[in-house]
């Protein structure tokens, strides 16, 4: 199932890549050149900075589901549901992390799109 999603993180990130080409085969002037660059440019920030916060979040998440499973076994709780649901969890972010790292590097090559394309514009 992890190959399934990885093949369709990569299908998706790379229709998003050619659909930038092919925005900016549309600008004609330079000041759509420009706003377009920029639109694209606060895309890349906004999402890479959302995924970005959810890992950290995820990781959070797991460390403090361990800390309360230490305090339980502490104070002597059974603590068989957590404990499932943690490896549950871990094996979801290593999951997420593979995604966060395929959508980053295309994050990485649209901004350099945008950029190259402001850059052309001086």
């Amino acid at each position: 199932m992890l190959y399934l999603k990885i093949a369709w993180g990569i299908v998706v990130n790379l229709a998003a890549t050619i659909l930038v080409f092919s925005m900016f085969t549309f600008a004609h002037t330079s000041f759509e050149t420009a706003v377009m660059s920029s639109l694209i440019l606060i895309y890349v920030a906004v999402t890479g900075g959302t995924s970005a916060f959810a890992a950290f979040m995820g990781k959070k998440w797991i460390v403090d589901t361990r800390r309360y499973i230490a305090l339980a076994r502490a104070q002597g709780v059974n603590t068989e549901i957590e404990v499932e649901a943690l490896k549950e969890d871990e094996a979801s972010a290593a999951d997420g992390q593979t995604l966060m790292m395929i959508n980053g590097i295309f994050n990485l090559v649209i901004a350099l799109i945008a950029v190259w394309h402001l850059v052309r514009l001086l």
